[in-house]
């Protein structure tokens, strides 16, 4: 060692016969460096030890830490390991994938053998797959869970919504704003550019078309089957991934009465950019500016060899026609206040359910109700569901799984969006507040034409 060194260099170098102060300096160094000596061998100790798990199973690639700091290592093939430690009063932490996370204080110890006991709460998880119930610790495929709380915790107005960012490689898009649009669910991206790329959807085991009806509150999880291998359960149906939900039903010796309900409001954060009513109206007169005065007083369009520079602009009587009135008043029509507003929309949900030995039953009564931020687009679910399972033996078990759904929906004017394009000097109602169906230009207004066609589905 380097202070080993120091010690003997300085024997040689000391002569004691003939400078009696040099012995008295050479035993105060070697008394200093003695102590240093210990102090240095008294903080570092080396702690071995095996890891293995309650089977008595070597444990390979364990993780050992010294807590609260990142100096550590692994154990090696043998379940080994070997970590320097600063003093017995340092904590030693085992962690490894599946199993439950282990500390101990070094103390005195220079061999600490560990057991790691199994984290039952992940790998007990039971998954559903195509064939069944798996537990979690036994998966191989390519599944992805979510559960009910995750999807309730943000809520929309259907279950593929709820999906959105729950789960990787799983993308939704919705296919409309109206209030009840359906969304497009892909798993892996798009496989054929003219056939479908929906998945197969399973609910309870049923195969259905779709998944937008369904209550969300009555879903106890939903699981994702990405790779190959649902092909050979569900065959060439399921080459774009299955989806598998699991209703929730009655639990034996327990009953449980909930009820849930929320309310939102939908507010339009950002349009499109409209001209205000004066620079529209300055607009329109630069689109007529390329006419030309005659000397009698008319105006003749110079299409051809015509220099807008010198073109005049046409007298606003002339121009507006009928509408200049509302151009002196000042008297202007926002459109976009008039045909989008705030619109409300709520859940409510009622569920009933328990279970004896021998029967488990399960009930509930949903209600959903969206009203379109253009009036008069609304949408209204009810759902109604109920479970029942009779025991008969051992082997056989007799069940009812009846889900009905009511929807209806209403749908604003498909040619609504001309109000984009209508003039603010418009009046859309008549001197009574009424709304007009024929604007000032002979047009129809867009405003009437929406309140009084009828565009509904149920």
């Amino acid at each position: 060692m380097l202070i080993q060194g120091k010690i003997r260099q300085v024997f040689k170098q000391t002569n004691f016969t003939k400078t009696p102060t040099a012995f008295v300096r050479f035993v105060v160094v070697g008394i200093f460096s003695f102590c240093i000596l210990n102090a240095t061998i008294a903080q570092k100790q080396t702690v071995k030890g095996v890891v293995k798990d309650n089977n008595g199973e070597l444990l390979i690639g364990v993780s050992v830490l010294i807590k609260g700091t990142t100096n550590g290592t692994i154990t090696n093939f043998n379940g080994q390991y070997s970590v320097d430690v600063n003093s017995g009063k340092d904590v030693l932490l085992f962690s490894y994938v599946g199993y439950n996370n282990f500390e101990t204080v070094v103390g005195n110890r220079k061999n600490i053998d560990v057991r790691l006991t199994e984290d039952t709460k992940a790998l007990d998880e039971i998954v559903v797959v195509g064939y069944g119930t798996q537990k979690k610790s036994d998966l191989t495929g390519s599944v992805v869970s979510v559960k009910a709380d995750d999807m309730n915790s943000i809520p929309t107005t259907s279950v593929a919504e709820m999906l959105r960012g729950q789960a990787a490689g799983v993308v939704v898009t919705q296919n409309s704003a109206r209030p009840g649009g359906g969304s497009d669910i892909v798993i892996r991206g798009k496989k054929s550019l003219t056939g479908g790329n929906s998945p197969l959807y399973i609910v309870d085991g049923v195969p259905v078309t779709g998944i937008d009806d369904y209550n969300s509150q009555d879903i106890l999880s939903v699981e994702v089957l990405k790779d190959a291998s649902t092909q050979a359960i569900y065959g060439a149906r399921a080459s774009n991934g299955v989806i598998l939900i699991t209703t929730k039903k009655g639990q034996q010796n327990k009953t449980s009465v909930d009820f849930s309900t929320y309310a939102g409001s939908q507010v339009l954060k950002r349009n499109f950019d409209f001209f205000n009513p004066e620079e529209w109206i300055q607009l329109k007169r630069e689109a007529n500016r390329i006419y030309t005065i005659q000397p009698d007083g008319s105006y003749v369009t110079s299409y051809l060899g015509g220099d807008p520079v010198v073109g005049v602009y046409p007298g606003d009587a002339s121009l507006f026609g009928n509408m200049y009135q509302n151009v002196v008043d000042k008297k202007y029509t926002d459109w976009e206040s008039l045909a989008v507003k705030p619109a409300i929309q709520q859940k409510y949900d009622l569920s009933v359910r328990s279970g004896g030995p021998t029967t488990k039953l399960s009930a509930s009564l949903g209600y959903f109700d969206q009203k379109g931020m253009i009036a008069p687009a609304s949408y209204q679910r009810a759902n109604f569901r109920f479970n029942v399972e009779q025991k008969l033996s051992k082997k056989l078990t007799f069940g009812i799984n009846s889900n009905y759904t009511y929807s209806y929906r209403n749908a604003e004017d498909e040619t609504f969006s001309k109000f984009i394009t209508e003039s603010p000097l418009f009046n859309p109602f008549d001197a009574s507040g009424n709304l007009v169906p024929v604007l000032e230009d002979s047009k129809y207004n867009p405003l009437w034409n929406n309140k009084n066609q009828l565009n509904n589905t149920t």
